[in-house]
């Protein structure tokens, strides 16, 4: 990882380390077919990863959990 991403080293140099916040306003908004369509997947595998799924009896957990802060995978 660079040093400019938080790594020890940029702390020890006094370095201060600047993060930009975006407004939701300006974030995109994607649908569950723009997620499949822009990442070249089969119609339904983005929300299925996202928000898990039932097959044959069984239910499978999504593949990506958002934490309040951060998107755990």
């Amino acid at each position: 990882m660079p040093a400019d991403m938080g790594e020890p080293e940029a702390a020890e140099a006094g370095m201060m380390l600047v993060m930009s916040t975006t407004s939701l306003l300006e974030r995109a908004i994607y649908t569950y077919a723009d997620v499949d369509r822009l990442n070249s997947l089969t119609p339904g595998t983005g929300r299925r990863w996202l928000e898990g799924y039932q097959r044959g009896g069984v239910f499978y957990e999504p593949y990506f959990v958002m934490s309040r802060q951060v998107l755990i995978w």
